[in-house]
């Protein structure tokens, strides 16, 4: 097995291990990403969101240390996992609204693209690859001690920088703000002064354009409720829209945010098309807002969040003028 050979699968595994254990940190947002996902409905569970991870994690592991016969069964459901990736982010990718793969947890704050799917063709190309070359080989582990003393160094200083690199990444992911739970709770609890960071996530806009969360506050402030369709809840505080809309004023913009599918929602809401973001999936997970319905205030900072159409109400108040 040449030093490419061993390269490969080295990378292969890293990326596994990388994923799953950065999805394991972030599982809040892993759970949510599921709903978004062209998956099959009995996938979006709990259980399944806690055990791919880990499954993710188990498989990197085996591409390292299996020997044969296994080490090539295990390269082909690598070939496979990485297959299905690919068409899971293409499917996502041609849908109108923004979708979210939590792919390394909360690394992963944009939505599915065009680079989502280069990283990932470039991901299958080479499992395809590891599953054909190392056909007939005894494994990683097995060989690697064949190799020659200068190959064995860069290689071990590789997987070691790898480490380093899932670490550091683990590391950004616990300090970084946006990635944690709010620190304050619900409008009743936490007084307008109260406010957190705004989180670095995208929205697609009612024209289709994908825009950073704090550049829809740049004009005014903007209170944000997040709704779905088929939410009985969610219709109650809609239904209060227009009403707010006109105790703010000019005070600040009333702006709902979803991850309905476009055509879906606006045949609930057709009124507020151009009152509508989509691809709220990151802003919930990165923010701690445990569902919809739900309402913060973005000006240069982030105020709640309310819950259910008393808070949001409260909320629409303070900051409406005296």
């Amino acid at each position: 097995m040449s030093e490419v050979l061993v390269l490969v699968p080295l990378a292969l595994a890293v990326v596994l291990v990388a994923s799953g254990v950065l999805k394991l940190r972030d599982s809040r947002a892993t759970r949510a990403s599921l709903d978004d996902l062209p998956i099959p409905r009995f996938l979006r569970t709990d259980i399944f969101a806690t055990a791919f991870p880990v499954c993710e994690i188990l498989l990197g592991a085996a591409v390292l240390v299996a020997p044969a016969p296994l080490f090539l069964p295990v390269i082909w459901v690598t070939a496979l996992l990485f297959d299905v990736y690919l068409c899971i982010v293409i499917i996502a990718a041609r849908r109108p609204e923004p979708v979210m793969c939590n792919c390394f947890g909360s690394l992963s704050r944009s939505p599915i693209g065009a680079a989502t799917i280069v990283r990932n063709v470039a991901l299958t190309l080479l499992a395809l690859f590891a599953s054909v070359g190392l056909t007939g080989t005894t494994g990683v582990l097995v060989r690697f001690p064949q190799l020659s003393a200068s190959s064995q160094e860069w290689l071990v200083a590789a997987l070691v920088l790898s480490a380093l690199g899932i670490a550091v990444a683990i590391l950004v992911s616990l300090s970084d703000p946006t990635t944690a739970q709010s620190p304050f709770g619900p409008a009743t609890e936490h007084k307008l002064g109260s406010t957190w960071p705004i989180p670095d996530v995208e929205v697609v806009d009612w024209n289709g354009d994908v825009k950073r969360l704090a550049s829809l506050a740049e004009e005014s402030p903007v209170l944000l409720i997040l709704v779905k369709s088929g939410c009985t809840a969610c219709k109650l505080v809609t239904d209060k829209v227009p009403e707010w809309i006109e105790i703010l004023g000019h005070r600040a913009t009333v702006i709902l945010a979803t991850s309905t599918p476009r055509s879906q929602f606006l045949n609930d809401y057709p009124d507020f098309e151009t009152r509508t973001v989509w691809g709220y999936r990151a802003l919930v997970s990165t923010s701690g807002i445990r569902g919809v319905p739900s309402a913060i205030l973005i000006a240069d900072h982030v105020a709640g969040p309310a819950y259910g159409v008393h808070e949001i109400d409260l909320l629409a108040r303070q900051a409406a003028p005296a």
